[in-house]
């Protein structure tokens, strides 16, 4: 009865064997070569090492703009702390960092033998890849870098994105920020704000916070009254961001602008 069961397990298998050879056989299906499914493999491994590097640039920036969030002066801006945080934490660059850490997750586990991994292990591997070298690029400034080329260069991030700057642009209300253009101690000097307006500060009696430097170029953050014309009484003076670009990245930013002004002038001068 034994061998009897066994031989009929036996012929189906041989009839299912034949009928899968004579479907390759009548479709003119071939295997593909290997090379394809290395190439393949290979993209994957790709994509998904790409998608963890572009999490650490948008972790970056989120630990840059988290840092320089203003927290330090929050009162003088919305009196409730709740209702502060809520309005400016950066959600686009947060879900940057969560879609490419699960498109990451995505492509390492359709790779060979990715399937055998768990799947709890590659998102907090690649969680935890994009927090270390994310940490690492915000340490000499590339967040900050990131930050200021786009709201420099992209007309919708300052209003979408990181409204920082609208904010600061409010004098009817106190809150004044901008690049110092001359001047070299708190009791007077000028900035330049984001929208290009001169404005002259009167900082005498003013409370400094954390280290100010008044030199040119350098930016700060204001909080006072407008007096007449363009003409600011200074309360409270504070840098605008804690960090610094590392030297090398501010020579490749301050060589695209020149660049960009050089390109400018000619157009200007045909």
């Amino acid at each position: 009865m034994k061998e009897t069961n066994e031989g009929k397990k036996s012929t189906e298998t041989e009839n299912v064997s034949q009928k899968v050879f004579g479907e390759i056989k009548n479709k003119n299906i071939k295997p593909k070569p290997k090379w394809e499914f290395l190439l393949k493999d290979y993209f994957l491994w790709f994509l998904g090492i790409f998608s963890l590097v572009v999490g650490a640039f948008a972790f970056s920036v989120t630990v840059y703009m988290f840092e320089n969030n203003d927290w330090d002066v929050h009162m003088d801006i919305n009196g409730s702390f709740l209702e502060f945080a809520l309005a400016t934490l950066p959600y686009f660059w947060i879900v940057c960092l969560a879609a490419f850490i699960l498109v990451a997750r995505y492509n390492f586990q359709h790779t060979k033998k990715g399937y055998r991994r768990h799947l709890h292990l590659i998102i907090i591997g690649g969680v935890a890849l994009s927090i270390v070298l994310g940490a690492c690029l915000h340490s000499i400034g590339v967040g900050q870098l990131i930050d200021d080329v786009l709201s420099e260069n992209a007309p919708f991030y300052n209003s979408l994105i990181n409204k920082r700057k609208m904010t600061w642009i409010w004098p009817e209300k106190g809150l004044l920020a901008g690049v110092i253009i001359s001047g070299d101690n708190y009791q007077h000097f000028w900035i330049r704000d984001f929208n290009n307006k001169d404005w002259n500060i009167n900082g005498e009696g003013a409370f400094i916070m954390q280290r100010v430097e008044i030199k040119e170029d350098n930016k700060v953050r204001i909080i006072g009254e407008k007096l007449n014309g363009n003409n600011f009484k200074a309360h409270k003076i504070a840098p605008w961001t804690r960090g610094k670009i590392a030297p090398f990245l501010l020579k490749m930013k301050q060589g695209g602008r020149l660049e960009e002004t050089r390109q400018r002038k000619e157009l200007q001068n045909k």
